[in-house]
């Protein structure tokens, strides 16, 4: 009888605990993951910092992995340090590696074994070095997932960042041929290169995006003719 006894009980721990980790799951919802800032401009040889964060409806994060890539002739990892999020939902196993020109970065809350956390926070800092010359990167992931309580991914939509280094007389947006004025032939300019294999905005492509939408492209060329013609707004300034 007392044998009979403990068997229910560790019947009914049992099934209360699958229960439990099976509604833990249901808590599981699709979000962003992304660099933080999404855009960062810096100086020469300066160190800076970028998160790998996830956003306020992504809920349920029991395990990360992802597969950091970037240009190493423009900027260097110095170290990976895990964010504050799955720390403060238990005990983490933490784990970054260079493997291929990729940062392995990684982490997995172990106890308690079904702990989770919801964003919005960081999952890990990344603190890099720039290289010695006006250079663009972009930072992006080869891979990243999430995974819940049960070790089912977590979908995630993934948002790459930007990385500009600036020379000492900064980036004058707008001013494709780099001559200290914008005006119509900067316009011009921007049309050959769009067009018929000019050469790039000077001294990165990133000058001629003047609406600040990470790409160079015709809006860019409409925007420019409505800020000389027809007073519209000036050109972006994201590194100032």
């Amino acid at each position: 009888m007392w044998h009979i006894k403990n068997r229910l009980k560790a019947i009914f721990f049992s099934i209360s605990f699958f229960i439990f980790v099976f509604h833990v799951h249901s808590l599981a919802q699709a979000g962003t993951i992304s660099f933080e800032p999404p855009f960062i401009c810096v100086q020469a040889l300066d160190t800076f910092q970028v998160d790998i964060a996830v956003d306020s409806s992504t809920h349920g994060i029991h395990c990360f992995f992802v597969k950091v890539g970037f240009d190493r002739g423009i900027i260097t990892m110095d170290t990976v340090v895990e964010g504050p999020l799955l720390p403060g939902s238990g005990s983490t196993f933490f784990f970054y590696k260079d493997t291929s020109g990729f940062y392995d970065i990684m982490s997995c809350i172990l106890w308690p074994s079904n702990g989770f956390a919801n964003g919005p926070g960081s999952l890990a800092t990344m603190q890099l070095i720039a290289g010695n010359m006006p250079r663009i990167t972009t930072l992006h992931f080869e891979r990243a997932f999430l995974q819940d309580t049960l070790l089912d991914t977590i979908p995630a939509q993934r948002f790459d960042g930007l990385v500009i280094i600036m020379g000492p007389e900064g980036y004058h947006f707008g001013d494709a041929n780099n001559d200290g004025t914008i005006n119509v032939t900067d316009v011009v300019y921007l049309i050959n290169y769009l067009f018929i294999s000019g050469p790039e905005p000077v001294p990165l492509w990133i000058i001629g995006d003047v609406n600040c939408d990470e790409k160079v492209n015709v809006s860019d060329v409409v925007y420019l003719i409505n800020y000389l013609f027809i007073s519209g707004p000036e050109p972006c300034t994201p590194c100032e």
